[in-house]
């Protein structure tokens, strides 16, 4: 039998170890030929799920834009709303492109392209006891999807009866058994709602001043490149087909 000395011995475990440590960073590091690509997929037309389960809309096929003139293959990472700028802030994913609304808030907190659209805001209430505008707003409970530019927005606006969910479908369910009385939302969402529930009816409340954007992690090198990419997909008219092909 061979004897091993102790310190040989140990030299030949934890070198052991070191390479199963190594192997297990190597196992868990990213596809650099793939970004990571945040999105919650209950918004349509901007995101959302078609009958086959695959993601669709305005935001799907921007961020399949982007990656192409990237020269990079997209998975796309479906979470909450909520996590999502979390999620840029670990490294967890490379960006978010999921109707995310420029605010002074997060952009303490990560970077923003340019803007690639302008929303306007509306008020979803019931027929029976429409909400016209924003000071019918006051001492109603008006629901807002948590995490969102609108949360934001009825905060700024102390509002003071404000319910929070995770999900935009959610807020509309809770409107139509009155829970609460209305429901803040972009006007594009507010449109399809509305349309799906003879019930409910939607009026303008302001204009979205600063824009969606693509969320980045505070510093990231892709910022510039988006930039320009969004610059170009402008001048050639592409993000107004996008428009055309999902907002109108």
């Amino acid at each position: 039998m061979i004897k091993i000395s102790k310190p040989s011995y140990l030299k030949c475990v934890f070198g052991i170890l070191g390479a199963l440590l190594v192997t297990g960073c190597q196992n868990t590091q990213k596809d650099p030929n793939t970004i990571q690509v945040g999105i919650c997929s209950d918004y349509p037309p901007f995101e959302s799920r078609n009958d086959q389960n695959e993601l669709v809309g305005y935001d799907v096929d921007l961020a399949r834009i982007i990656g192409k003139e990237l020269g990079k293959k997209v998975n796309f990472v479906d979470m909450s709303f909520n996590a999502l700028l979390s999620s840029v802030q670990s490294g967890k994913i490379d960006m978010v492109i999921s109707s995310v609304g420029i605010t002074e808030e997060r952009e303490k907190q990560v970077d923003f392209s340019d803007p690639y659209f302008f929303n306007r805001l509306t008020v979803v209430s019931r027929k029976e006891m429409p909400l016209l505008d924003e000071n019918a707003l006051k001492g109603k409970k008006i629901g807002v999807q948590l995490g969102s530019s609108f949360a934001h927005w009825a905060k700024i606006r102390n509002l003071k009866n404000v319910a929070t969910m995770d999900l935009n479908p959610q807020l509309i369910e809770a409107l139509k058994t009155r829970q609460i009385e209305g429901v803040i939302i972009d006007y594009t969402q507010a449109a399809i709602f509305c349309k799906k529930n003879a019930n409910l009816v939607y009026h303008f409340l302001t204009h979205d001043e600063k824009g969606t954007a693509v969320v980045l992690k505070k510093g990231s090198t892709l910022r510039t490149l988006i930039n320009q990419i969004l610059q170009r997909l402008k001048s050639s008219g592409q993000l107004k087909t996008l428009e055309s092909q999902w907002l109108r």
